[in-house]
């Protein structure tokens, strides 16, 4: 519980940091989450994977350094053919780095709080981090809402929460 508040001291911290000017759009967030494979309370290896939906918002964002997010999310496990059946939520604080010009792709590196619990494993929960990349989709006109499709690797954590996930991320 600790780990948590203290999660939560930054998110707030940061937030109250930001201008109001600064705080820009939320996003929604919809992809695939797949797990490292661990074993479950009868000792069969598994995995947890299944549909993640998700949400942002942007604490700041300055042109030329790219933004920060704080986000959650739930992997609905064993949803789409995903293995082992149980839940993941996730609270996350991310940097994602500005597009440079000539390229079409921005780093994405993240601290998230993890908590996964099913009917066929024991709770796993603790801290752990994440790396990835985002592609910019052109949408049309630049008002209006952008998307990105957003890959990224979690590690460190709970081996329920270690994995891929690959994504649409929309921003409004």
């Amino acid at each position: 519980m600790r780990k948590v508040l203290a999660v939560v001291a930054i998110c707030g911290t940061l937030s109250a940091v930001a201008s109001a000017d600064n705080l820009s759009p939320i996003s929604a967030y919809a992809g695939y989450f797949s797990s490292l494979s661990f074993n479950n309370r009868a000792g069969f290896s598994t995995h947890l994977g299944g549909l993640e939906l998700g949400a942002q918002e942007s604490l700041l964002s300055l042109p030329i350094f790219g933004s920060a997010t704080l986000g959650a999310s739930v992997v609905l496990g064993d949803s789409l053919g995903g293995g082992s059946s149980g839940t993941l939520y996730r609270v996350h604080l991310d940097y994602k780095t500005a597009t440079a010009p000539g390229t079409n792709f921005y780093a994405i590196a993240a601290l998230g709080y993890y908590y996964a619990t099913g009917s066929g494993f024991n709770v796993q929960n603790g801290l752990g981090a994440e790396v990835g990349v985002g592609i910019p989709l052109k949408l049309g006109p630049s008002i209006g809402p952008g998307a990105a499709i957003e890959a990224r690797y979690r590690f460190l954590g709970p081996t329920a929460a270690s994995g891929f996930s690959i994504g649409l991320n929309v921003s409004f």
